[in-house]
């Protein structure tokens, strides 16, 4: 997992990729979170925070864009 603290407006944008890519996306209390139906890992978590998010994710749903 890769560790980031994104802007707001990024991490929307990541996530809006992401269900447009066709991943399931789940909000609760305000992380979103994805999690492979498969293996049941966790491949992407955003939690809010003060200045941003902070961002978990796995390497394969992100490429090399970390």
């Amino acid at each position: 997992m890769t560790s980031r603290i994104w802007s707001k407006k990024e991490t929307q944008g990541v996530i809006k990729q992401l269900r447009d890519a066709g991943y399931l996306v789940n909000k609760t209390n305000g992380t979103y979170k994805i999690v492979d139906d498969k293996t049941e890992k966790t491949l992407f978590r955003a939690m809010a925070g003060a200045r941003g998010y902070l961002v978990y994710f796995s390497p394969e749903i992100m490429g090399d864009a970390t």
